[in-house]
């Protein structure tokens, strides 16, 4: 989540997300099946539920686009891997409605709607349709607008079994909104924008033309058979996002319980804070590191490493006691600033030059949208603002210890990634144990797919031993330091690191000259590989030259790239280790963070090399999907996974959507229970403190993802799971261990 690709897949089969979603509450989807969830909030919660707040506006006037009344709407409709028929089902606009059945394919499957009128969209905004979900499982799926020469703009999301919902693909590009995640009309539900389309994305196609539309395409990835039901299509007039933020960086145009109105709101939440912390106290089975004091007593180092005990794998605190990582991401004000500049007409509220609150004013090189290069350009931290109304102007010396504070009053026991340096270095009082993350500047691998250093290129040791020492250095073998992360959100899917490294000159990509090296020694001939590769490389030089694959993909390129990244992945990992055990060797070396999958051997190279393996899983839980963990036999954490939800204000709901606020604290509950039974992992690392702001963090990313809101003012429902489940971690991790990769 910290990568804008954090659920980019292999290239060669397509995008694919890791997302789920089931619906929020209140827009007609309570059907959602409750049996076996997580019960903890039935007698505890108080607080109302509230209906989704996004899209207060419902556009005044729409147009209809197809309600599939047609006769021959079914011979309008173009497959692939699919099948349609009218059905009366679902249908919300007329007595009919397009049934889509999506075939069993190794592919994409789609349903191209030709011949829709009007084909100019653009005077409208926004493009809305119902959706009903057939099927027993939830349904993931995607709506895209097709434009000439084949622009594209797309969305998906995933609806619940059974369910019926109202979607809407916004047309207001990051030039407008600056968020991934736009505000919609009222009562419909945000397609999430596809990460290879997205305005942010450094390598984003040009605008898409909404004046000359050509089709809208269903689609589908998977290889089980599904159907969904889609009617009433219409197109509505742009939100309005004039006056969308209030003065503490709240949505303006709902209420919800918990919003603040005013300074009293803040002074009674601080006194609730005070409250319920006073009443906190650390468990009495942990020791002094979070570790399970009841538990086996093992040797004791000083420092954290790792002992595979009872069948499963464990941390081992300084003191020898067992210990699961519980952690929690980007605790302190990182990621909360939004670029206002050029955007003000967004806020109701911005401070004068002579307000206290004006310090929180910035200035941050980004873009917005299609711009070009980057810019400078200025920004406020609400949430910091927000801190200073609630503690004063001298927020820090409050904030530190009482963040602290709640992660232990909360049961968590890692500060884990991107968290500031007050709340990991040089603490007396409150202590928690915490992970340290570093980020080497080197040259990219591909830099067209992702980003993979170049391991090749000698930039790469020195910037990595330097990143490293400068860390370490900070650390001062701490032995609350669990261990370091080197990168982050590490792809080496073969075909993507091809595509990126054939479009690198060799003459300045050490990569790809040692790649260029390789096939020559293989194929001796440019036309030999030509043969094997399908292509039409005139020379040597030529191939040295940027390049661009193009035609059938036979399997000789993959293998060539999967021998290839093996190759960078062991000089990459072998670097880094060697690196880390020369500058903290009483530290581990907790891996690069895999984005939710690697290939096989790239996977077993990071077993080979790193104390603990860690790979950032976005997901309703870890099951059998998950089973490569086991089957490296080594420790392994996770070290990004989240849920979000629209009922309290926010646009975006995350990598992982759920219904309303419970939904994210059952869904938190039935996650990290999952992950207590994988018996290699050591960790689960929640992502992030706080909410990400409404108008977007300086990548464009605003989601309800937080423990805390905006405002600093905690999500009840998820705070309370988390000490439930929290509580019972360390009995429930040391039961028996089930076959394989759970119970």
């Amino acid at each position: 989540m910290s990568d804008t690709g954090a659920l980019k897949h292999e290239a060669e089969k397509t995008q694919q997300s890791g997302a789920a979603f089931t619906p929020p509450t209140g827009s007609g989807l309570e059907r959602q099946n409750r049996k076996g969830v997580y019960a903890l909030l039935a007698v505890a919660i108080v607080v109302a539920s509230a209906a989704p707040c996004v899209g207060a506006d419902s556009p005044s006037t729409m147009t209809l686009l197809e309600s599939f009344e047609a006769p021959n709407v079914v011979e309008r409709v173009a497959l692939t891997n699919a099948r349609v028929s009218v059905v009366p089902t679902g249908a919300t606009q007329g007595k009919q409605a397009l049934r889509i059945d999506f075939l069993p394919s190794d592919s994409l499957s789609t349903a191209t709607i030709k011949g829709i009128a009007p084909t100019d969209w653009s005077q409208f905004g926004q493009l809305i349709v119902d959706v009903t979900n057939l099927g027993e499982e939830p349904q993931f799926f995607g709506l895209r607008v097709d434009g000439p020469n084949g622009r594209q703009r797309s969305g998906s999301r995933e609806l619940g079994s059974r369910l019926s919902a109202t979607f809407t693909l916004s047309f207001a590009d990051a030039a407008a909104t600056g968020m991934r995640t736009p505000p919609v009309a009222a009562g419909t539900l945000a397609f999430l924008v596809d990460y290879a389309q997205s305005p942010f994305d450094y390598h984003a196609p040009s605008p898409f033309d909404f004046s000359r539309v050509d089709g809208l395409t269903f689609f589908r990835y998977g290889r089980n058979p599904s159907s969904i039901v889609i009617d009433n299509s219409r197109l509505a007039p742009p939100f309005d996002l004039r006056g969308l933020v209030d003065a503490y960086g709240q949505y303006t145009r709902s209420n919800w319980p918990g919003k603040i109105h005013g300074a009293g709101d803040l002074a009674a939440q601080r006194v609730a804070d005070a409250k319920e912390l006073s009443s906190s106290a650390v468990p009495p089975e942990a020791d002094e590191f979070g570790g399970w004091k009841p538990g086996p007593k093992l040797m004791a180092t000083g420092f954290f490493r790792t002992e595979k005990t009872g069948g499963k794998w464990w941390l081992v605190t300084p003191a020898g006691h067992l210990f699961f990582s519980l952690g929690m991401d980007c605790v302190g004000l990182q990621g909360s600033g939004t670029f206002i500049a050029g955007r003000e007409s967004m806020f109701s509220w911005l401070p004068s030059k002579d307000s206290p609150l004006a310090k929180h004013v910035g200035q941050a090189k980004g873009r917005l949208g299609y711009e070009g290069a980057a810019k400078e350009r200025a920004t406020f931290n609400f949430f910091a603002a927000n801190l200073e109304r609630k503690y004063g102007p001298d927020y820090m010396e409050d904030y530190v210890p009482i963040a602290l504070k709640r992660l232990r009053a909360w049961g968590f026991n890692t500060v884990a990634a991107w968290s500031d340096d007050p709340f990991c270095f040089n603490q007396r009082d409150n202590r928690i144990p915490y992970t340290v993350i570093v980020h080497p500047r080197s040259v990219p691998l591909n830099a067209a797919y992702g980003y993979t250093p170049d391991p090749f290129d000698p930039s790469f040791a020195q910037d990595t031993e330097e990143a490293i020492r400068a860390m370490a250095a900070r650390v001062n073998g701490d032995p609350w330091c669990i261990g370091f992360f080197v990168d982050n959100e590490q792809r080496w899917w073969p075909y993507g690191v091809l595509r990126g490294l054939l479009a690198n000159d060799a003459a300045s990509s050490h990569g790809k000259r040692m790649f260029i090296d390789d096939l020559r020694e293989k194929y001796s001939d440019i036309g030999v590989l030509n043969t094997a590769w399908n292509t039409r490389f005139e020379s040597w030089e030529t191939l040295a030259k940027p390049a661009k694959l193009e035609g059938r993909t036979p399997e000789t390129r993959i293998s060539d790239a999967q021998a290839f990244v093996v190759k960078a992945a062991r000089k990459y990992f072998s670097v880094v280790k060697n690196a880390l055990k020369a500058a903290a060797p009483n530290h581990l070396y907790l891996g690069c963070r895999f984005a939710m999958d690697a290939p096989e051997p790239v996977k077993a190279l990071a077993a080979e090399f790193c104390d603990v393996v860690s790979v950032n899983i976005y997901n309703h839980s870890i099951g059998k999907d998950w089973s490569f963990l086991g089957g490296l036999d080594k420790p392994c954490l996770i070290g990004e996974f989240h849920f979000g939800a629209l009922d309290r204000g926010m646009f975006g709901p995350g990598l992982v959507p759920a219904n309303d606020q419970a939904d994210r604290a059952r869904k938190y509950a039935h996650y990290l229970m999952s992950a207590l039974d994988q018996a290699s992992l050591v960790g689960c690392h929640w992502f992030q403190y706080h909410d990400q702001p409404l108008t977007g963090r300086l990548d464009g990313e605003n989601d309800n993802v937080g423990f805390v809101d905006i405002a600093d003012t905690p999500y009840p429902e998820l705070l309370l799971a988390a000490k439930e489940v929290h509580a019972a971690a360390y009995r429930r991790r040391a039961s028996e261990p089930g076959p394989g990769t759970g119970r």
